[in-house]
C-alpha cells in the first residue's frame, strides 16, 4: 500500500497524524494476527488487512459492527476477517493466551473503566513481543480541555470520559510499565488539526499543513510543550519476551 497516496475520510490535517501512524507500524514488518480494538465502522480496516494475517475487529455498537461487515465481509480477502459486536473486555476473555500479534485502537483507551483490567488482558493475549498501536488524545493539552469544558458547559455534548477522563503521556506510561509492557509514547501534532477549522480548500491547504508540521516538529521537540500542547498521541507498547504471560 503507498501511504503517499492513501486516502482517509477526513480533512488532510487531521488525516495527516495517522498516516504518520501507519509509516510506523509499516516498519515494523507485517503485523500477523491483528485486534482492532474499538473499531467502530472500520475505519482502519483496510490498513490493517493489508498487512496482516488474519484480522478480528470489535466494537460495543452494533450499527458500526453491520456497517463494517457490509464494507468488507467480500471480496478474496473475506475468510481472513471477522468482526464482532462485543465490549471489548468480554471479547479479550474470550481469546486464548498468546494468540494475537498485534492490537490497534485509536481514540478508546479511555472508554475502558478498570485501565488494569484491560491491560491485563491485552498482555495475556498478546504474543511474545506482540505490540499495542494506541492512537489517543492528550489529556494534558490545555487548550483542549478548555474548550470542551467550556463547549460541555453551554451545551452538553461530550460522554463523561472524554471530558474528563483523557490521560496523558505521563499516565499512560506509568500505567502500561506497571503492567511489563516496554513503551513509548510519540506526540504527533499540536497544530495541524487546527488546520480542518479553517474553510480554505486545494492548494492552500496544502501549503498550510506543511507549514503548521513544520511548525509543530520543531515545537514539539520540546518536552514541556509536548506535554501540554501534544493533540494527538502515538501509543507503542510492547510485551517484553522477559515478561510474557503465564499459561
Amino acid at each position: 500500500m503507498n501511504l503517499t497516496t492513501m486516502r482517509l475520510p477526513f480533512h488532510p490535517a487531521i488525516a495527516d497524524a495517522y498516516l504518520r501512524v501507519y509509516e510506523a507500524m509499516s516498519k515494523s514488518g507485517r503485523l500477523g494476527r491483528v485486534l482492532d480494538l474499538c473499531c467502530g465502522s472500520g475505519l482502519h480496516t483496510p490498513f490493517l488487512v493489508r498487512h496482516s494475517e488474519s484480522y478480528q475487529g470489535v466494537d460495543l455498537n452494533s450499527k458500526f459492527i453491520e456497517e463494517a461487515k457490509a464494507s468488507f465481509l467480500s471480496g478474496p480477502t473475506a475468510q481472513n476477517i471477522s468482526f464482532h459486536t462485543m465490549e471489548g473486555i468480554t471479547f479479550l476473555k474470550s481469546l486464548e493466551d498468546q494468540s494475537i500479534d498485534t492490537v490497534f485502537v485509536s481514540g478508546g483507551l479511555y472508554y475502558f473503566p478498570n485501565q488494569t483490567t484491560l491491560l491485563n488482558e491485552l498482555h495475556r493475549v498478546l504474543k511474545p513481543s506482540g505490540r499495542i498501536y494506541a492512537v489517543e488524545t492528550n489529556g494534558s493539552n490545555f487548550l483542549l480541555n478548555t474548550y470542551r469544558r467550556i463547549k460541555n458547559f453551554i451545551h452538553p455534548y461530550r460522554d463523561h470520559q472524554t471530558t474528563n477522563k483523557l490521560l496523558s503521556a505521563a499516565d499512560y506510561n506509568e500505567t502500561f510499565e506497571k503492567l511489563n509492557f516496554n513503551v513509548s509514547v510519540e506526540p504527533l501534532d499540536s497544530w495541524v488539526p487546527m488546520i480542518a477549522l479553517l474553510p480554505a480548500r486545494g492548494w492552500l491547504t496544502t501549503i498550510l499543513l506543511r507549514l503548521v508540521r513544520y511548525i509543530d516538529s520543531v515545537l514539539l521537540r520540546s518536552e514541556i510543550y509536548s506535554t501540554y500542547f501534544a493533540f494527538k498521541m502515538l501509543i507503542v507498547a510492547t510485551v517484553s519476551p522477559t515478561n510474557v504471560h503465564k499459561k
